[in-house]
């Protein structure tokens, strides 16, 4: 992808057995100056000449650098600034670099420092970061569909080691750690994290949920390999993990958590059940369309028509055994007499039914 230059220049210099280099450029991205000088006194090897010189770097709007990123960082906002001092022999320089950075998924600062070794894989390394995230729900773009997570989380770290092979030392804490997979129904809520890097393993000292009762996890990381190697002990005191309408349960127990890309997931441990509920709302079941005809059924408009048909009354009306001769007496003589409008039929108050 270009760059985008916008003014470049480069002007170097032969004087006292010395190349002196001056760089001055700016680019879509930022800023970057330079100079750098390099000892001719190197014979026939130019790695083992001595190199001095420093390099500022300034990038304004982090956003520039998007069409480096994936497309779950495309939001990135913010801001880089780096300098580092050059030092050593071209082959195996020395490097001692700081850097200040803001963005929208949090802060960062500190200084790195490559020592002199045979090549700059073998080089020792030194230096602290200190990483600041207020709020974790910035990185919800990075997570599934349906799954959300929340928090500050601030790190301290030391590196040491060499270049080839870092060791890692201080602490990552985490304050109202909050996870939530909507689809399962799972929630972890009110999280406090206390842990500590030692070399390449990542020592969880306590991780601790608070929902009704606790979850509380402990073990490490390693993070020597690409994939991680996973060994953590879990502890369930009345801990409210699924947390849904149609579906609840609370846990009580201990178990184990192994988990590595080779032998993929192994829990093992006693788990029970405080308390538990799941259900399924009758809404949701498939039915037939009324167009469908199951042999040996009765037909869906019978069943339609009787369900619909209304109950007698649990106890009936008494009756009268002459009630019905009554009344059809009552009626012919009604019918065949015409009585002045407010007059009755003589026998109108003896029908149980008038």
């Amino acid at each position: 992808m270009p760059l985008g230059l916008s003014a470049l220049s480069l002007r170097t210099r032969f004087q006292n057995g010395r190349i002196d280099s001056t760089l001055d450029g700016s680019t879509r991205l930022g800023s970057v100056n330079a100079n750098l000088g390099i000892s001719q006194q190197f014979g026939n090897k130019i790695a083992n000449a001595p190199v001095s010189g420093k390099i500022n770097l300034n990038v304004p709007d982090l956003g520039a650098i998007k069409t480096f990123l994936p497309a779950t960082a495309q939001g990135i906002t913010g801001r880089l600034n780096a300098a580092a001092t050059l030092g050593g022999r071209v082959g195996s320089p020395t490097i001692a670099a700081t850097l200040n950075g803001t963005s929208n998924y949090g802060t960062a600062d500190g200084t790195v420092n490559i020592g002199q070794g045979t090549s700059i894989d073998t080089a020792p390394l030194s230096g602290k970061l200190n990483l600041n995230v207020a709020d974790l729900e910035v990185f919800r773009n990075f997570l599934p569909v349906g799954q959300t997570v929340k928090g500050r989380l601030n790190a301290a770290v030391s590196l040491g080691g060499r270049v080839s092979d870092p060791q890692l030392s201080g602490t990552l804490n985490g304050e109202n750690l909050y996870y939530r997979n909507q689809t399962q129904g799972l929630i972890l809520d009110n999280g406090v994290l206390r842990s500590h890097l030692q070399g390449q393993r990542w020592i969880i000292d306590s991780l601790k949920f608070h929902k009704g009762g606790t979850l509380e996890l402990k073990g490490s990381v390693n993070l020597a390999n690409a994939d991680p190697d996973v060994d953590v002990d879990v502890v369930f005191d009345k801990y409210d993990t699924l947390s849904r309408p149609n579906r609840r349960l609370r846990l009580s127990g201990r178990a184990k958590v192994q988990y590595n890309q080779a032998r993929g997931l192994i829990l093992n441990g006693t788990l029970g059940s405080d308390y538990g509920m799941f259900g399924s709302q009758k809404s949701s079941m498939p039915s037939l369309d009324d167009d469908v005809v199951v042999l040996g059924e009765e037909k869906k408009t019978n069943r339609r028509r009787n369900a619909y048909q209304p109950q007698p009354d649990a106890q009936p009306q008494r009756q009268h055994p002459f009630r019905r001769l009554w009344c059809r007496h009552h009626h012919r003589r009604q019918a065949d007499h015409h009585f002045p409008p407010g007059r009755s039929h003589p026998r109108r108050r003896y029908c149980p039914c008038c």
